[in-house]
């Protein structure tokens, strides 16, 4: 039992240290990409301070202290490369245009690299509890609701997130104050372009983790192109479809002018008073190890620029219809709940399309990422007890489409982080009308009252 509890704490551990607020694909970006350059440019960097990343072959006359300047000076002042089928240029000039100036700082762009992976990260951080839901508290709760045995315990965590969850639906004090400041256009904008992801400011999330997606894919298949600069080598995005070109046919696998291994390097010395040029022949032992990290990183950026792709794409299907939101929110209903008549599936199709935001079921779906499954279905099964007991309650917003039928009830829904663009409310649920005339005044009543401040509260009908 001893050996058991110390796995289970051991796992529990390994766990909350490494709780996220995201999925796979984003951290095959963030985590395991940016190890993949650490190392390497520890690799580069060991190489090249603590090895002999480049040897020059000098003339015989040259006594060891004269090969030690040679070696430093040619990897201080950059080599050339010349085909081994060609003779070396006598000009100058020519020579310079062969010259390659990227291997001093090599595990210096290895570490841009692992920083530009790191930028969108930095963005999602920073951004993703401005709308009120802080994720990576609802993750440490829910791995919490996962440890604790005691019933009470459970039960008061499981409060807490629906609680939690149940106030950010109805808050409004977020969008009226947001309302006074320039985000409110952005946002009010940006809700407009994906008007199909949720009503008012309910898919800020979405919008976010969309733009930190693009992101990602933009960065990912950008630096193919980006290393074609800074390496100064030409067509590196397409150095992959060569490689397999090349075994296809039997070839050696790379070309050497990509990174080439034996170079030349020329140099003056002064002696008696005259310049003497010197060309030797240098063997770059570093780009031994440069090849082998850039045709690696070449085939990773592929796949991580497809899987990213498919990933962004299956994100916006599941996400930005309601009818998929539906179909998620229902399959976890029914784990505890039967729907057994029309009106329930009515009252479910009302609280998964438009009582939780978009943003509620993306932070459903990324706890079921990050922690179990079944914690979110405890979660939902939470959500939508409340909903039922309270639906007599919850009215929702018609906002600006119910101002055109103000004269008849409108059948829609109510959303409460809006109430000054209020012109018409009706419970989000089939209800029986007894008293039409008092139905009337009572609709009429809240017109009145449209552009005063009001509470949140319950109405009556």
């Amino acid at each position: 039992m001893d050996l058991i509890d110390t796995i289970r704490n051991l796992s529990v551990s390994r766990r909350r240290s490494l709780r996220d607020d995201d999925f796979l694909v984003d951290r095959l970006h963030h985590r395991y990409t940016v190890a993949i350059l650490v190392l390497f440019c520890a690799v580069v960097t060991t190489n090249q301070y603590a090895g002999e990343p480049i040897n020059c072959w000098v003339p015989a006359q040259f006594t060891g202290a004269f090969e030690t300047y040679t070696n430093r000076l040619c990897w201080l002042q950059n080599t050339y490369y010349v085909d081994e089928n060609h003779d070396i240029p006598d000009s100058i000039s020519d020579r310079h245009q062969k010259m390659l100036k990227y291997y001093q700082w090599v595990h210096l762009i290895i570490l841009l690299q692992a920083v530009l992976f790191i930028i969108p990260r930095i963005v999602w951080r920073s951004l993703n509890d401005k709308c009120g839901i802080e994720i990576l508290n609802y993750v440490d709760a829910a791995i919490k609701f996962e440890e604790v045995d005691k019933y009470a315990e459970r039960e008061n965590l499981m409060e807490f997130l629906s609680g939690n969850i149940n106030n950010f639906i109805h808050s409004k004090n977020s969008y009226k104050a947001s309302k006074k400041k320039l985000e409110y256009k952005f946002r009010r904008c940006m809700s407009f372009l994906f008007f199909w992801t949720g009503k008012r400011f309910g898919n800020y999330l979405i919008i976010l983790y969309i733009f930190v997606k693009l992101m990602y894919l933009i960065n990912v298949f950008g630096q193919l192109f980006l290393m074609t600069r800074l390496l100064g080598i030409s067509n590196y995005h397409l150095l992959g479809f060569e490689i397999l070109h090349r075994m296809a046919k039997g070839m050696d696998m790379i070309s050497n002018h990509y990174f080439p291994k034996v170079t030349h390097c020329d140099f003056k010395i002064r002696e008696l008073g005259s310049d003497h040029l010197y060309t030797v022949q240098c063997v770059l032992s570093i780009n031994i190890f440069v090849e082998k990290i850039y045709i690696i990183l070449w085939f990773w950026f592929v796949i991580l620029t497809v899987l990213t792709f498919i990933d962004l794409v299956s994100f916006l299907i599941k996400n930005c219809f309601q009818t998929q939101r539906y179909l998620y929110i229902k399959k976890h209903v029914q784990i505890y709940n039967k729907l057994e008549n029309h009106e329930q599936k009515m009252m479910l199709n009302d609280f998964a399309t438009n009582y939780l935001k978009p943003d509620v079921v993306l932070v459903m779906k990324l706890l079921a990422a990050n922690v179990n499954g079944l914690v979110v279905s405890e979660l939902i099964k939470y959500l939508w007890e409340s909903f039922n007991r309270n639906r007599e309650m919850v009215v929702y917003d018609l906002g600006n489409d119910s101002e055109e039928n103000a004269n008849e009830p409108a059948e829609g829904n109510y959303d409460n982080n809006n109430p000054d663009d209020m012109n018409e409310l009706t419970p989000s649920f089939p209800m029986r009308q007894t008293h039409e005339p008092k139905k009337m005044g009572f609709f009429k009543n809240l017109k009145s009252r449209k552009g005063q401040k009001s509470g949140q509260g319950a109405f009556k009908v």
